[in-house]
C-alpha cells in the first residue's frame, strides 16, 4: 500500500490501510475527519492530508489552519505519514541511483519503518521479512518485463504519481515500481491474498483497522 501511494496518490484504499500502520495515533475519528476534508475539497485522502500538513509547515496568515479544523488534533500523526512518504519520494528520485536500486531503497525504508510492528506484537510483524524478500525478488523479475523496457516511454509514470517533476532517473524508478505493483497484483492476489497471511479486515486478531473499517462508511 505504501508503494502504491507513490504511484497513485488517489489510491484511497491503500491510504486507509497504512494511515495508522505503524501506530500514529490516527484512530476512527481521525479517519472520519480526513474523509470529510477530502470530500469537501473533492480530492483524495492522501492529497487532503498532504494539503493540511503543507499548510502547517508553511504557516503564515494566508495559509494558517483554522483553529476549529478537526484535523489539528491529529497534526502529529498526519505529519508523520506525509513526511515518511516525502522520504520515500526522495529515495525513489535519487539522481545517482539505478531504478532497481532506488526501488530497493524504498522497500528497505518501508520495512524498517514497519519493524516496530514486530516489537508491538502485531500480526504483520512475523511476515515482514518474508514480504520484503518476496517483493525484492519480484522487483528483479519486473525489471525485465516488457512493461518496463518495451514501451516507447518506459519512464512515464501514471498521471497521479507523486511529484510530476521528478528527474528522469526518478521517473524510470517510478515506472519500475508501477510494473512491480502490476506484476504483484497479477500473481495470486498479491501479498494480501496469501494463505495464512494477514487479513487487513480483521487486523490480524487485533480488531478491525480503523481506516479500513470506515473506508466505505457514510461518515
Amino acid at each position: 500500500s505504501y508503494l502504491s501511494l507513490l504511484v497513485n496518490t488517489k489510491d484511497d484504499l491503500s491510504l486507509s490501510l497504512v494511515l495508522n500502520l505503524p501506530e500514529r495515533g490516527l484512530d476512527h475519528d481521525a479517519f472520519t475527519a480526513l474523509k470529510r476534508a477530502a470530500r469537501a475539497k473533492h480530492t483524495s485522502l492522501l492529497l487532503a492530508a498532504t494539503s493540511f500538513v503543507r499548510r502547517l509547515e508553511l504557516g503564515g496568515r494566508s495559509r494558517a489552519v483554522e483553529l476549529d479544523n478537526p484535523l489539528l488534533r491529529y497534526a502529529q500523526g498526519f505529519g508523520d505519514l506525509v513526511q515518511f512518504l516525502d522520504q520515500l519520494v526522495e529515495l525513489l528520485a535519487a539522481h545517482d541511483t539505478e531504478p532497481r536500486r532506488a526501488c530497493e531503497r524504498v522497500l528497505t525504508a518501508v520495512r524498517l519503518r514497519l519493524l516496530r510492528l514486530r516489537v508491538m506484537g502485531h500480526a504483520v510483524g512475523p511476515a515482514l521479512d518474508e514480504a520484503a524478500e518476496e517483493l525484492s525478488e519480484r522487483l528483479r523479475e519486473a525489471e525485465v518485463m516488457p512493461a518496463v523496457h518495451g514501451s516507447a516511454s518506459p519512464a512515464q509514470p501514471r498521471l497521479h504519481a507523486i511529484n510530476h517533476g521528478t528527474a528522469m532517473s526518478g521517473r524510470a524508478a517510478l515506472a519500475l515500481l508501477r510494473s512491480l505493483l502490476d506484476y504483484e497484483a497479477a500473481l495470486a492476489g498479491g501479498l494480501h491474498g496469501r494463505d495464512g497471511g494477514w487479513d487487513p479486515v480483521d487486523g490480524g486478531g487485533l480488531g478491525p483497522l480503523p481506516c479500513l473499517a470506515l473506508f466505505r462508511s457514510g461518515a
